[in-house]
């Protein structure tokens, strides 16, 4: 799930983490208006670079750096999906389980996301926001070095749970939130693994579940 969400633009990113628990340095992005990203696209993230919270853009669908497996162009190959990674599987899942025992964790700024609707004859995409203008999901990093290419490809996934009960009907599961208070702790390579864990449980809020508009 969640193969599709609503980022923002610079200026809505920019006032988004300048608020509250965190601050960053906010890169452009070469864009001005907020759009949808897709798997294997390029979207900002948010994590800890030597002790100082900053934005940058990765790779939506994280590229383990074991993976040797590459195009006749030098990109990577991937024969499975990893834009998501299951909260009840990273620990020991071949893909995230080296970032995950490294403390790799990001966070990832957005706007809504979407759900395919469900049940016979059901066309389109439900969009889905919360009471809140920005969300932060939880996210894993990794960084993929391809072979004869110096500069490296840093690439996320978003942890997805057990859904929150008003989502229940929509999707059977969904993307970690990680809220205000926790945000910091959460980004802190020391913070204890139990700690960490615990973050990784649906949030429930008055979410706005709407039809979407074309892609």
């Amino acid at each position: 799930m969640c193969s599709r969400y609503e980022t923002m633009s610079d200026d809505e990113l920019a006032r988004a983490v300048a608020v509250g628990d965190i601050r960053a340095i906010v890169e452009k992005f070469e864009r001005s208006k907020r759009r949808d990203v897709y798997p294997r696209q390029f979207a900002p993230v948010l994590r800890i670079v030597n002790g100082q919270l900053i934005a940058e853009q990765m790779h939506w669908s994280l590229i383990p750096f074991w993976l040797k497996d590459t195009t006749p162009d030098g990109r990577p190959r991937l024969k499975m999906n990893t834009h998501n990674a299951r909260a009840d599987r990273i620990v020991d899942a071949p893909t995230f389980r080296g970032p995950w025992k490294r403390s790799q964790r990001c966070l990832i700024p957005l706007a809504a996301w979407y759900e395919p609707r469900r049940g016979i004859g059901q066309k389109g995409w439900l969009r889905i926001s919360a009471s809140v203008p920005v969300m932060m999901f939880a996210g894993i990093w990794d960084t993929w070095h391809s072979p004869g290419v110096a500069e490296p490809v840093r690439s996320f996934s978003i942890i997805t749970t057990e859904p929150a009960p008003s989502i229940a009907q929509v999707h059977d599961r969904m993307p970690v939130r990680i809220v205000e208070s926790q945000r910091a702790a959460w980004l802190d390579e020391s913070t204890p693994a139990d700690t960490v864990i615990g973050m990784l449980q649906p949030v429930e809020d008055d979410y706005t579940v709407e039809p979407a508009r074309a892609a």
